[in-house]
């Protein structure tokens, strides 16, 4: 029988919280579930990041991994994990749990009625993130609003549930982190139903993204996403 929950989480660098991110996962969710499943993707880390998902699969059944001899980008990772996965639901979650492992018994239940539920720092909730990053985050948001017509608030959440169903086969092509972008681009032109649940975040902002190293690049990736859409390209 399939895992009912696949846990999909991209790994890079993330040595110096990784195996407490994969312990307090496996405690939470051996008290609530035993139909599961963590796949751990690497994407080229530098620090012994592989080490340590070698040490973790190896003392844990239920951890799966999958490496990178060179770096990627958040987008081919993450679209590796979603092949790799079995569950029913996917939950898309930073290494680092952006909002702990407590949000997923919040989140679950939304499951039942929405094909895609996404934690979100932006939604009457005091958001935890550096004044930088809230800007970023804000302008981003008016542009994909603008162009796009998505809503979410939050599209660089860290936390997403999705159903396996709904989602397997949306052609998603962004190699970096405008993965975030054209998933709900693509979901909400397929016509699956979203629902962001604020939530408090426990992260100050410091995660894997970059401003100045990423910001650039993940605009360029949005604007062709949306080049392709003006130019009538097909997205299915």
């Amino acid at each position: 029988m399939n895992p009912g929950l696949s846990i999909l989480m991209p790994v890079y660098n993330s040595a110096a919280f990784l195996e407490e991110s994969v312990s307090q996962l496996i405690r939470f969710l051996s008290k609530h579930s035993t139909d599961y499943e963590i796949l751990l993707g690497d994407d080229a880390s530098m620090d012994h990041s592989p080490r340590l998902m070698d040490d973790l699969a190896r003392r844990h059944a239920s951890v799966r991994c999958f490496y990178h001899s060179r770096n990627q980008g958040l987008g081919v990772n993450l679209r590796r994990l979603m092949r790799e996965a079995r569950g029913e639901i996917w939950a898309y979650m930073d290494a680092d749990l952006p909002f702990g492992v407590e949000v997923l018994g919040g989140l679950i239940p939304y499951t039942r009625n929405y094909d895609v539920v996404v934690a979100s720092r932006y939604l009457g909730i005091p958001a935890r993130v550096t004044w930088e990053r809230r800007v970023a985050s804000r302008l981003y948001y008016f542009f994909c609003e603008r162009c796009f017509g998505v809503t979410v608030r939050d599209l660089g959440s860290g936390t997403v549930l999705m159903k396996k169903v709904k989602c397997e086969d949306l052609p998603l092509e962004a190699r970096g982190f405008a993965i975030h972008a054209e998933f709900f681009v693509k979901a909400r032109a397929r016509g699956l139903s979203v629902k962001e649940v604020g939530w408090v975040s426990r992260r100050t902002g410091k995660g894997s993204f970059r401003i100045c190293r990423h910001g650039w690049e993940t605009l360029r990736e949005t604007v062709d996403i949306w080049r392709k859409l003006k130019l009538g390209a097909a997205f299915f």
